[in-house]
């Protein structure tokens, strides 16, 4: 359906130009660790996936296991971040 396929591309467009991970390496620490912050913020307070992408692609949600793995490397990096400042 048309309106549901530019609301998706639209939202999926917007958060490349928030979060993209194929530019990662790109980011300094500090803006990687930002963003790892910004988006478990988001997962947590259940925006991400959004809903309307759910509906469309129900295995897209989340589950709390991948939610313990991505806190997992979100805490990996931080550490990471930390030796590479010591």
């Amino acid at each position: 359906m048309a309106p549901v396929s530019w609301l998706l591309a639209s939202d999926a467009k917007e958060g490349r130009e928030k979060l993209d991970f194929s530019t990662w390496n790109r980011y300094n620490p500090e803006k990687q660790a930002q963003l790892i912050a910004e988006a478990m913020n988001e997962i947590h307070e259940g925006g991400m996936p959004p809903w309307f992408y759910i509906l469309k692609h129900p295995g897209a949600k989340i589950s709390p296991d991948k939610i313990k793995i991505l806190e997992v490397w979100a805490a990996q990096n931080q550490k990471a971040r930390h030796a590479q400042e010591n």
